[in-house]
């Protein structure tokens, strides 16, 4: 089929005045977003699966593990994830035009088109078994699970949960159940859990001692299992830091060291990635909070979205994994203030924070990848950079990119 030139003209203005008028039809070309990590990034992993900490499944299974199932999952109804409401990886995901559901989630049958009588039959929790060439279609793709560290699984008593999933474990389940694929866009978000880990005397003694050794290794693993899955196929890789400007003395050291090790080791190994500076994003939050439409900026008591918990419960963190209006444990102060709020509880970001974390995820692949953002029709060039939360021009420059 051949184009008259004005034709052409004619495409393009028209794409235009929907790109100016903030259309939701205008998406990149990844076709899917895959994601690894931790409770940074974990879309709700625990809401089929025990984390294995008994505090914390008590109170899952009230509410996220119930029967129906939740789903879909709302905001009023809670989900096992760090935040009262989407994480930036929900936002970025919607921003692309695809989700990002837990590569855990199963597919129920009321989902799928059925025949008539096979519809008739079914029972609520029956589930399709799919082939596996018509698994990468039906499955979720974020591998992220909450508590996990680079490559170690989680023995009980260390305050992480032994139910996660190490990172380097998610990328090779991955890998050994998927082609990988040249145009998605994969986020890694792991290391935080390593380095409370290493800081913990109750974890590790020696390891608490001197950290380097053992940060230097999972900063190293995690890089070689990157490395591996660019080999494989990938080829638009976010790999995010630690946000090392807040915290004890010794956390803001240790996270240095681990962002610093895990890019020189990426650099090393040949990976061709954009480094998601989360640290910088946080301190440009904290630095002008009403341009990002923060409030409350702090962990602090009074700023988190999530209530604290009753101390009887003997549950002093990660809280807002149980945060939902139902919850015996921890309640949203509201929608309002938790889309205002950086942090949820005393660790993790609330809807605000990660609606400007998926915002500037989404502008870093458009700076890092602008192909990915265009169409082009002979000599002309149309770009589709979707409109997120938070403009692109809000956003300081940032860390290099390495290429």
């Amino acid at each position: 089929m051949r184009f008259a030139p004005n034709s052409i003209a004619a495409t393009i203005t028209a794409g235009l005045l929907l790109l100016a008028a903030g259309s939701t039809a205008a998406h990149a070309r990844f076709d899917r977003l895959w994601v690894f990590g931790d409770s940074t990034v974990d879309t709700g992993w625990y809401n089929f699966r025990p984390s294995g900490e008994s505090q914390f499944d008590q109170y899952l299974s009230t509410y996220n593990l119930a029967r129906p199932r939740n789903t879909p999952r709302t905001y009023e109804m809670g989900k096992p994830t760090s935040s009262p409401g989407p994480v930036s990886v929900e936002v970025l995901a919607s921003l692309l035009g695809t989700d990002v559901l837990p590569a855990d989630e199963v597919i129920p049958l009321q989902a799928l088109p059925l025949p008539a009588d096979v519809a008739a039959s079914r029972t609520p929790d029956l589930i399709v078994a799919l082939p596996p060439g018509l698994r990468p279609l039906f499955t979720g793709t974020n591998y992220a699970t909450g508590g996990a560290r680079n490559q170690n699984v989680n023995p009980p008593g260390i305050g992480l949960f032994p139910g996660a999933v190490p990172t380097e474990t998610q990328i090779a389940n991955y890998l050994n159940n998927h082609q990988a694929d040249s145009q998605a866009l994969y986020l890694i978000s792991s290391g935080g859990n390593d380095v409370a880990f290493a800081l913990s005397p109750a974890a590790d003694p020696a390891t608490a001692a001197d950290p380097t050794a053992y940060l230097t290794g999972a900063a190293d693993s995690l890089a070689a299992a990157i490395a591996t899955l660019q080999q494989r196929g990938a080829r638009y890789i976010i790999v995010t830091d630690l946000p090392e400007s807040f915290g004890t003395a010794d956390q803001r050291t240790w996270r240095h060291f681990y962002n610093a090790e895990l890019m020189s080791k990426l650099t090393a190994l040949g990976v061709s990635f954009a480094w998601g500076d989360m640290n910088s994003v946080r301190q440009q939050i904290v630095a002008n909070p009403s341009l990002f439409g923060i409030t409350h900026t702090t962990n602090a008591l009074g700023d988190r979205a999530c209530t604290d918990p009753v101390e009887t419960l003997g549950i002093n963190s990660s809280w807002a994994y149980l945060c939902s209006p139902i919850s015996p444990v921890s309640q949203p102060i509201s929608a309002t203030f938790a889309e205002q709020a950086l942090f949820s509880d005393n660790e993790h970001w609330a809807t605000g924070g990660h609606t400007v974390l998926g915002s500037y995820y989404l502008c870093l692949a458009a700076r890092t990848w602008p192909q990915q953002f265009e169409i082009r029709f002979g000599r002309f060039i149309l770009p589709i950079v979707p409109r997120p939360p938070i403009p692109c021009s809000t956003f300081q420059p940032t860390a290099p990119i390495a290429q």
